[in-house]
């Protein structure tokens, strides 16, 4: 037929197929494509059907042809974003999924069954077959898709969650997963999205995670040496410093009180030389652990120098009490010492209350160290309390 020859290359031996067919009796069909010069190009729908005489034999051939030009650009148009969504979920290493949710019908693509270390000749076609290649912890975060569409729809949120999956070999990877939710009548009915491996970032991020707290433990610990005493644990120079002067600064704005108390072992020396210093040094830790159990969080307790201590109390008026415990609570240590009169380690306190006075803290330290020498002066194991200048 000389109109073949109007029809482009390409498509010139598909009508000749069809002219054929419609010969022999059959339907013949074929899409053309006609090319006008300075037009677009049109497409064409070509139904060839035979014209039969009586004994089935073809006289004629009835041609129609029907412009779907309109329909061939948006299928053009379609499977150019097939391509360029395949192209980019391989570039970004992607898997694409499909979940028919009130079907339970799941598809996935190769990209997908890559991620998850599967076979995509061997496909699984519901979530409860996609169950067992997930992590046991992460199950049913990954797995509850219904109820959690349901979830979303009701606040709007988009779906994305973030598990791990373990491939065939053991090896367990951790994958971003998120999707688009399409509805029916309000009721979520299909989900469709993407799967991405984000091992080797939350591997990152973990380690991250991992030093930050390092370097906070670090942070801590230089923070804890560098203000207490390495020997006996309680507050160093440095740190009474900072913490006294602050407890004196909110006594003389309040108007509470502040209680100072040195303590002193008793003939420390004598002990040292008698029992070496390594006991000296355990005796020391033991007094000062035996300080600390009589204190409140607010108080303070701090290595003051050799074998001397200082305390402090904010709030306390009349320290009668403490001052008791302290020279029991060292008692109850029962360590021998057999330079002292008692035979026993005890240890002499000095103290000084006051708060609206004139002068500084270092003056109310002053006077709890005149206290201390007067216990001392008086036979030791015993406390003075320095009443002058109080107000």
């Amino acid at each position: 037929m000389p109109w073949l020859d109007l029809l482009p290359d390409d498509v010139r031996e598909a009508g000749r197929a069809a002219i054929e067919a419609a010969r022999n009796s059959n339907i013949g069909r074929f899409a053309g494509r006609s090319v006008i010069p300075g037009q677009a190009p049109q497409h064409w729908d070509n139904s060839l059907t035979p014209v039969l005489d009586a004994n089935g034999q073809t006289t004629a051939i009835l041609v129609v042809s029907r412009e779907v030009t309109a329909q061939h650009m948006a299928n053009q148009s379609l499977r150019q974003s097939e391509e360029r969504l395949s192209m980019a979920a391989n570039v970004g290493g992607l898997g694409i999924w499909d979940y028919d949710i009130r079907a339970d019908k799941m598809v996935c693509d190769d990209n997908w069954y890559r991620i998850v270390g599967r076979d995509p000749s061997q496909p699984i076609s519901s979530v409860a077959e996609f169950g067992p290649m997930i992590h046991p912890e992460d199950v049913q975060i990954a797995t509850e898709v219904r109820h959690t569409s349901e979830e979303l729809l009701a606040t709007g949120e988009d779906y994305r969650i973030v598990f791990r999956v373990v491939h065939p070999d053991g090896e367990v990877r951790w994958v971003r997963s998120a999707a688009a939710i399409q509805t029916q009548d309000g009721q979520a009915v299909r989900a469709t999205g993407f799967m991405v491996d984000v091992t080797e970032s939350v591997l990152r991020e973990q380690a991250l995670q991992e030093q930050n707290q390092r370097l906070l433990i670090e942070r801590e610990s230089l923070a804890l040496l560098s203000s207490q005493d390495a020997l006996t644990g309680v507050a160093n120079r440095r740190e009474l410093d900072d913490r006294l002067g602050k407890l004196w600064a909110d006594a003389k704005s309040t108007g509470i009180p502040l209680a100072i108390v040195m303590v002193d072992v008793d003939h420390f020396k004598e002990f040292n030389d008698h029992y070496g210093h390594l006991a000296g040094d355990a005796v020391l830790k033991r007094v000062a652990e035996a300080l600390l159990s009589l204190t409140r969080s607010t108080d303070l307790v701090a290595r003051y120098g050799g074998e001397e201590f200082l305390m402090a109390l904010p709030g306390v008026i009349r320290p009668v009490t403490i001052l008791n415990r302290i020279n029991e609570v060292v008692r109850e240590l029962d360590v021998n010492h057999l330079s002292s009169h008692t035979g026993r380690l005890t240890v002499s306190a000095g103290c000084a209350v006051g708060a609206n006075v004139e002068g500084s803290v270092e003056h109310l330290i002053a006077r709890a160290d005149e206290a201390l020498y007067q216990a001392k002066q008086q036979g030791r194991d015993r406390y003075v309390i320095n009443t002058a200048g109080e107000a």
